[in-house]
């Protein structure tokens, strides 16, 4: 008998006793955790992306602002004053120089560094590209025109990105003091100094003050004379 207790004691013991595995819920609850964890760290892990690619990106933007101010500076620094021939209207300009509030044209030289030596027809202000604005450069190879050429058919290269807004002033000397204007009224000169304020969509850059040197007469076929030393000019020559 007592055998028998035994064994039914022990039967019943083993009939209670919980398996080794886990239950439904259990399993429920750990993938919710899982999942809780792993959406955390993938939030985490698109924040450290976000904030590298920001930082990449205003690492460009510093970079972009030396280079770029330093371009304008070269590319206007060199202006041409030389009259033209024949105008092609009586209130025409008979200096290649035009500026406005927006935009800036003008005949200057390109540096042979940056690729296109010579003298060129230049334009400088903002226009849309990609579904954005940009500060673009437009630039033909001078020839003895009296117009400024058509834009639209010009090479083009963008100095800034991203650019929300362009204010260009020129300095104006001729009542014996200085006055900034939003246009140059003269058509017969070129200012002596130029105020250029660029927006972009990450803020303003510093304003930018170029001194423009003027290139005058005399020109060859070959060379340019810049300031009493001459300079090769693979556009003139060719």
């Amino acid at each position: 008998m007592k055998g028998c207790a035994d064994t039914h004691i022990h039967h019943g013991q083993r009939c209670g006793t919980r398996s080794g595995g886990f239950t439904l819920l259990e399993l429920l609850v750990v993938m919710v955790l899982l999942s809780v964890i792993m959406v955390a760290m993938g939030s985490a892990m698109r924040a450290v992306a976000q904030s590298e690619e920001r930082i990449d990106q205003k690492l460009l933007r510093s970079d972009e602002f030396p280079v770029s101010t330093h371009f304008i500076r070269v590319i206007l620094g060199r202006v041409s004053d030389t009259k033209v021939a024949v105008a092609a209207e009586p209130n025409a300009s008979s200096v290649m120089f035009s500026g406005n509030a927006n935009t800036v044209a003008w005949v200057g030289v390109m540096p042979a560094r940056y690729g296109v030596g010579g003298r060129n027809f230049f334009r400088l202000g903002i226009e849309s590209v990609e579904n954005s604005s940009a500060l673009v450069l437009r630039f033909v190879p001078w020839t003895d025109a009296s117009v400024f050429p058509e834009w639209s058919q010009a090479d083009a290269r963008v100095l800034v990105a991203d650019v929300s807004a362009l204010s260009v002033r020129y300095e104006d000397t001729s009542r014996g003091e200085s006055v900034w204007v939003s246009e140059w009224p003269y058509l017969d000169k070129i200012p002596q100094r130029l105020d250029m304020a660029i927006q972009t969509t990450e803020g303003s850059w510093p304003n930018l003050i170029v001194a423009m040197r003027a290139m005058s007469p005399p020109y060859t076929a070959g060379d340019i004379v810049i300031e009493g030393s001459e300079c090769s000019s693979p556009a003139l020559s060719a």
